[in-house]
């Protein structure tokens, strides 16, 4: 995922497995936004895994690994933002005050989704290799990173799901050891640990269904 190809392509099955049990128990319920974060996962490891095959020169470059590179950054950079607090938002019972701090986030990230959009297809994203991990370039300024933490991160503390604040941790976890330790690469190690919370949401979905059925 940002260490080599076969991490990627080894998460990206292994996530993928998750991706459809989530879709199993949640169905057409209001969970099933939240049911397709592995998935979407699982698909952003299969991208990297084919731009590592295209920088170490394994296939050619072309229009495929184009949509490769504009896939993940679009996920990491636009869809996050916005897919995190709908996700949690359309949980949440009308008139709930969970549902309107959540509902502000996703006001946020939908105005960072469209900034970070215009700024992707203005300055098409570029994979470079930097210290054995996949940087995006982009013209996209670091210091936004604090707000996109904001966005991605507190709407888990105000979910009523059970044990949301669980992957939230996570969540936080992951971004202070990628932000520390892969500044440069950041989009691409979060990412690596990220993925990790596919199996909270598996937990949480699983909670949900054992609650609804006693």
């Amino acid at each position: 995922m940002c260490f080599s190809e076969e991490a990627s392509f080894t998460s990206a099955v292994v996530i993928g497995i998750v991706s459809g049990a989530t879709l199993h128990l949640a169905g057409w319920s209001r969970y099933a936004p939240l049911a397709l974060a592995p998935l979407f996962f699982s698909l952003q490891q299969l991208s990297e895994g084919m731009t590592w095959l295209h920088l170490k020169g394994t296939i050619e470059d072309g229009p495929l690994q184009a949509l490769m590179r504009y896939y993940y950054s679009f996920l990491a950079y636009v869809g996050w933002p916005i897919w995190v607090p709908f996700s949690l938002f359309v949980i949440e019972p009308w008139h709930s005050w969970r549902k309107k701090m959540i509902g502000l986030f996703l006001f946020m990230g939908l105005g960072l989704g469209i900034y970070n959009l215009i700024g992707i297809f203005n300055d098409p994203p570029l994979a470079v290799v930097v210290n054995h991990s996949i940087r995006y370039e982009t013209q996209l300024p670091y210091n936004e990173v604090w707000l996109y933490a904001v966005i991605v991160l507190l709407p888990w503390f105000f979910s009523s799901l059970p044990s949301s604040w669980v992957a939230g941790a996570i969540f936080v976890f992951s971004f202070v050891v990628a932000g520390w330790f892969y500044q440069f690469t950041f989009a691409s190690v979060w990412c690596f640990f990220a993925a990790l919370v596919s199996i909270v949401v598996l937990k949480l979905l699983m909670d949900v269904r054992e609650n609804e059925t006693k």
